[in-house]
């Protein structure tokens, strides 16, 4: 019997990996790096809210703008890094660790309206 993904990662050009690596993901970065891809988002398949995800894109100034949610708008925060080996650590730390390392952030929460 075929396990369900955990992870999915969707590309600006509409590219999708399940379940991807942390090399991948770093791969993937590269591409945005490179002004190959505008973003990426990594969701969780299991939350039941399907609102739970993390979001990464480069400015022009080459920092990363990422922004998590963790099932609502109300629990949306968003931080910047510096370059893309940070911004990986961040995105590899909320996918793959049980207590991820998000927290050494500064995580603004994101307001609308």
């Amino acid at each position: 019997m075929r396990r369900r993904p955990n992870l999915r990662v969707t590309t600006e050009s509409g590219r999708t990996w399940d379940d991807p690596t942390e090399d991948y993901l770093f791969i993937l970065l590269e591409d945005i790096d490179e002004r190959d891809e505008e973003f990426l988002i990594l969701e969780r398949l299991g939350d039941a809210s399907g609102q739970t995800y993390i979001q990464c894109r480069r400015n022009d100034e080459g920092r990363y703008l990422i922004e998590r949610r963790e099932g609502g708008p109300d629990r949306h925060y968003w931080t910047t890094a510096p370059d893309m080996r940070v911004a990986h650590e961040l995105i590899a730390s909320w996918a793959y660790n049980p207590t991820p390392r998000a927290s050494a952030a500064r995580w603004t929460k994101l307001r609308f309206g």
